[in-house]
């Protein structure tokens, strides 16, 4: 691979890091804001967590179609969490990166002159 290709590929991951650090900041300013937390924090990852679960133990919703219902209901709640703590990891995990990416760049730059 020649430098310029190089140059070019370490320039997109420092992007594509950029972006996923961009994208965790928002979340963490999600987590900051206080209808979010009454929405989604608490409302729906604690309060409504809950009433699914003790939903799914109650007698009359033991037909297949309401076990069934349930569940996907207490896995959508599940999936939302999932997706905003893995763009918090990736991100972190880019951030990480990054500084290297920075360094690399600046090191083919400079074989480049």
């Amino acid at each position: 691979m020649s430098i310029a290709e190089d140059l070019q590929q370490v320039e997109i991951s420092i992007e594509s890091a950029k972006a996923a650090i961009s994208k965790r900041d928002a979340i963490y300013r999600l987590y900051k804001n206080k209808d979010f937390k009454q929405v989604i924090t608490q409302g729906l990852f604690v309060e409504d967590a809950a009433r699914w679960v003790t939903l799914k133990a109650v007698p009359t919703q033991y037909s297949d179609e309401n076990q069934a219902g349930i569940l996907r209901s207490i896995d959508s709640i599940g999936t939302l969490q999932l997706y905003l703590e893995t763009k918090v990891q990736i991100a972190n995990q880019m951030e990480r990166a990054l500084e290297a990416d920075e360094q690399t760049r600046d090191e083919l730059m400079a074989e480049d002159v």
